[in-house]
C-alpha cells in the first residue's frame, strides 16, 4: 500500500501544477472574471501548502485532542470559498453568500470533532447529523433565494452559476457519504485517503476549471442592464 504521506505529497505536486497554470491564465483576465478567477486560484494555492504540511504529518495538540489543522483550514477555505464563488455568480446578497459559507464551516468543524478525539460515538452521530442537515439547508438556499437572484443575471452567467451549483452540491453530497462511511470505519485506510483526495481535487480543480473555461460568462451583463446602460449613454430627445 502507498503511504498516506506519499499520497499527500503527490496531491501537493498536482495542486502546484494546476496553481501555476491558473496563475498564467489569470493574467489574461479582467474585471469580475479576474476577481473570481483569482479567488479560485487562491484556493488551489492554499491546498498546495496544506497538502505539503499534511505530508509532513503536521498536527496540533489542543484541549486534549489532536487537530489535523492543515486539512481543517484547507477544507474550510475551499468549501466556504467554492460556495461563496458559486453564490456570487448568481449575484446573491452578501447575507446569502455569508450564510452558505458559515453553514459549510460549521459542517466541517463538526466533522472534525470525532476525528480529533473530542467526542465519542454519540457525539459522532450528532456531528454526522449536523453535516447532513447542513447540506439540505445549503441546497435549499441555492435552489430558492440564490436562484431567484440568478434569474436577474445574464443567461450565460446564470448558466455558469447553474453548472457550478450542481457540481458543488453533488460533490459535497458525495463527500458527506464518504465522510460518514469513514467516520464509522466502513472504508480501509488506503481507500479512505484515496477517495478523500479524489473528491477534494474534483471540488477545487473542477470549479476552477469551469470558471476559467467560461471566463467570458462571468462578466456577462443582463439584458435589462444593457438597456439601462444604453439609455444612460444615449442623449435625451429634445
Amino acid at each position: 500500500m502507498i503511504a498516506d504521506s506519499t499520497m499527500y505529497f503527490g496531491a501537493a505536486l498536482a495542486y502546484a501544477a494546476v496553481f501555476a497554470v491558473l496563475l498564467v491564465r489569470l493574467r489574461s483576465l479582467e474585471g469580475p472574471a479576474r476577481r473570481i478567477g483569482g479567488a479560485a486560484t487562491a484556493i488551489i494555492g492554499v491546498s498546495t501548502v496544506a497538502y505539503v504540511l499534511m505530508g509532513l504529518g503536521v498536527t496540533v495538540e489542543f484541549a486534549g485532542g489532536t487537530l489535523d489543522l492543515p486539512n481543517l483550514v484547507d477544507d474550510v477555505i475551499a468549501y466556504a470559498g467554492v460556495y461563496a464563488i458559486t453564490a456570487a455568480l448568481a449575484g446573491a446578497s452578501v447575507r446569502l453568500i455569508g450564510a452558505a459559507a458559515i453553514i459549510v464551516t460549521i459542517q466541517r468543524v463538526a466533522f472534525e470533532l470525532p476525528y480529533a478525539g473530542y467526542v465519542g460515538e454519540t457525539g459522532a452521530l450528532a456531528a454526522a447529523a449536523v453535516v447532513i442537515v447542513g447540506w439540505f439547508v445549503v441546497a435549499a438556499l441555492f435552489v430558492r433565494p440564490i436562484w431567484r437572484a440568478a434569474e436577474s443575471m445574464a443567461a450565460d452567467r446564470r448558466l455558469l452559476h447553474w453548472k457550478c451549483r450542481n457540481l458543488v452540491l453533488f460533490l459535497m453530497a458525495m463527500l458527506i457519504v464518504y465522510a460518514v462511511c469513514a467516520l464509522f470505519g466502513v472504508l480501509g485506510e488506503f481507500v479512505n485517503t484515496s477517495v478523500n483526495l479524489y473528491i477534494d481535487l474534483l471540488m477545487r480543480v473542477g470549479i476552477a476549471g469551469l470558471l476559467f473555461v467560461n471566463a467570458d460568462a462571468i462578466g456577462a451583463v443582463a439584458s435589462n442592464e444593457v438597456e439601462r446602460r444604453s439609455h444612460l449613454l444615449t442623449p435625451a430627445d429634445d
